[in-house]
């Protein structure tokens, strides 16, 4: 077996089991209970990303100040930017981190989603650890959730079933929707925080009406414009996606997604407190 069975899809496969006889043979809880504990199994990187925040604004504006002091000596500003940057790498490799572990286990989960229907128990069997009991050959998993869904089936596969379509479509947009609202969340913490920044450097600063000024403005209302289309692009993207895959990764995604408006609700609270603090001891 290759590295990132044995480190992901293998553990996945056998948690999602471990979890289905738990759950009285319920792939759908099963499946959602997943998602709950990669969220809960991740929040102290994600916690950890949010507390970085103000220090990423902090290297943004030292970049910023380096490039306005020696925009007559490149050499000296390449010194310094170098010099900067690797101070600030461990706070954008832990960033990046993050997301390259979302990306690493939803690329398994649904691989093992669809594993589950597709090889089976043979498929299982092959991968269960010695203490996960495999399963009769002749055995078939159970996909039925809530007497309405067959996690096993696209919302494509199903264009054209009437109400169980509209069902079907209805959770691919809920996907979407959580998503939209997770990021917003997000979005705004972060937006808060530039404000308080901005606001406590004007207030130690004088205030200069200058083209600089206007400069830094504009480039302001262009990063918000691009936050904003980033925030409707990324649930719509998903939402498309969602309508090919089978519906049980849906159910993963929304969990995903409504769990980590808890976190972040939690995070933005504990985040903007630390930011005013720092800035009170400037």
């Amino acid at each position: 077996m290759d590295l990132f069975t044995v480190l992901f899809y293998q553990p996945i496969f056998n948690l999602l089991v471990i979890l289905y006889r738990v759950f009285g043979e319920n792939l759908g809880l099963s499946i959602i209970a997943i998602g709950i504990l990669v969220r809960l199994i991740m929040f102290p990187l994600t916690l950890r990303q949010a507390k970085m925040m103000p220090k990423n604004m902090e290297t943004r504006e030292k970049m910023n100040e380096i490039k306005e002091k020696y925009k007559d000596d490149k050499e000296k500003m390449n010194q310094e930017m170098i010099k900067l940057n690797s101070e600030s790498m461990p706070y954008v490799l832990s960033g990046c981190l993050q997301l390259i572990l979302q990306l690493i286990v939803f690329i398994n989960v649904d691989r093992v989603i669809r594993s589950t229907f597709g090889g089976g128990v043979s498929e299982f069997n092959n991968l269960a650890y010695s203490f996960v009991p495999g399963f009769s050959q002749d055995y078939q998993f159970n996909g039925n959730f809530l007497g309405i869904f067959d996690l096993s089936q696209t919302p494509s596969g199903v264009a054209n079933m009437g109400i169980t379509a509209a069902i079907y479509i209805g959770v691919v947009i809920l996907t979407g929707i959580v998503q939209y609202f997770s990021m917003k969340l997000a979005f705004a913490a972060q937006t808060k925080i530039t404000d308080m920044m901005a606001e406590h450097k004007k207030g130690k600063e004088k205030k200069k009406k200058d083209e600089k000024e206007g400069q830094n403005e504009d480039m302001a209302k262009i990063m918000a414009q691009t936050t904003k289309q980033t925030m409707i692009l990324l649930p719509i993207l998903l939402t498309l996606g969602a309508y090919n895959f089978p519906i049980g990764l849906s159910f993963y995604w929304i969990t995903q997604g409504a769990f980590a408006i808890i976190q972040q609700l939690y995070i933005n609270r504990v985040n903007l407190k630390s930011v005013k603090q720092m800035l009170e001891k400037q």
